[in-house]
C-alpha cells in the first residue's frame, strides 16, 4: 500500500492491512512493482529458468562415486542461456546431496539433474503434454546420470520433475525465473519511498545471497536509520 509515491503498510489477502513505515519486499523487483498503482519502474524479466529431475534410489551414490557434484557440457562451447527447444540437453548440473556425508552410507540416496529451460513453450502446453513432456525429460536426466555414472545401479524408487510452471506455481515469480529481473537494485532502493527489494533482485545470488541481502538491507534502511 502506498501513498504519495511512499510505502505505508501491505494489504493481505483476506483484506487486513498492516501498516509499516518501512516494507522489504522479497516476492522481486518486476514481481513488486506490478503491485503499486503509483509506481513508473517497469524492471525487465529474466529469461533464466531451470527444470529439475529429482531421482530416490534405495542406495546412497557413495559406493558409486564420491563427488557431490558434477558440471556437464557436451558443446565446443558452453551456452548459458534460455534453451530453445523446452531443455538444453547439451549441459546440465548432477547433484548428489547425500555425498556430502560419506559416513552415512546406508538408506535412501538422491540424485538430482537441472536443465536450462525455456518458460513459454512448457506455458504453452497441454495437461497431457505436460506430463509427457516431464517424462522425456525424466529419462533424458535419468540416461545422463547413468552415463556420468556408470557404476551406479542401484534400484530406482520414485521419480519427480518441476518445469519452470511448477516455479511460476509455487513462487509466484514471472515466467518462472530463478535468479529474478535483469535489472538489480543494490542498495534496495525502489521509486517508492520507504520501499525495499531483498532477494536475488536486490543482488545477491542464490539461497545463501537472498538471505545475507534480507540481512544487509535491514541493516543498512532499517536499523541503522533508526539509530
Amino acid at each position: 500500500m502506498t501513498h504519495n509515491k511512499r510505502a505505508i503498510g501491505v494489504l493481505l489477502e483476506s483484506g487486513e492491512e498492516l501498516l509499516a513505515s518501512q516494507v522489504f519486499s522479497s516476492i522481486g523487483l518486476p514481481e513488486t512493482m506490478a503491485k503499486i498503482s503509483e509506481a513508473t519502474l517497469e524492471p525487465r524479466v529474466g529469461k533464466m529458468t531451470f527444470l529439475e529431475s529429482l531421482f530416490v534410489f534405495d542406495q546412497k551414490p557413495i559406493y558409486a562415486t564420491d563427488a557431490t557434484i558434477l558440471f556437464y557440457n557436451n558443446s565446443n562451447k558452453y551456452s548459458y542461456t534460455q534453451a530453445q527447444n523446452y531443455f538444453d540437453e547439451r549441459s546440465a548440473v548432477i547433484c548428489l546431496p547425500d555425498n556430502y556425508e560419506p559416513h552415512v552410507s546406508t538408506g535412501e540416496g538422491m540424485v538430482r539433474v537441472t536443465y536450462m529451460a525455456n518458460f513459454d513453450q512448457w506455458k504453452t502446453l497441454s495437461r497431457e503434454d505436460y506430463l509427457a513432456k516431464k517424462e522425456s525429460v525424466a529419462q533424458s536426466a535419468l540416461a545422463l546420470t547413468k552415463k556420468l555414472i556408470p557404476k551406479l545401479d542401484a534400484k530406482l524408487l520414485y521419480t519427480d520433475v518441476f518445469s519452470p510452471t511448477t516455479i511460476e506455481k509455487y513462487t509466484w515469480h514471472f515466467k518462472g525465473t530463478v535468479y529474478g529481473s535483469i535489472d538489480k537494485t543494490r542498495d534496495g532502493r525502489t521509486p517508492i519511498d520507504n520501499l525495499f527489494i531483498i532477494g536475488t533482485d536486490q543482488g545477491f545470488l542464490g539461497i545463501v545471497g537472498a538471505m545475507l541481502s534480507g540481512i544487509s538491507m535491514a541493516n543498512l534502511h532499517g536499523l541503522m536509520e533508526q539509530k
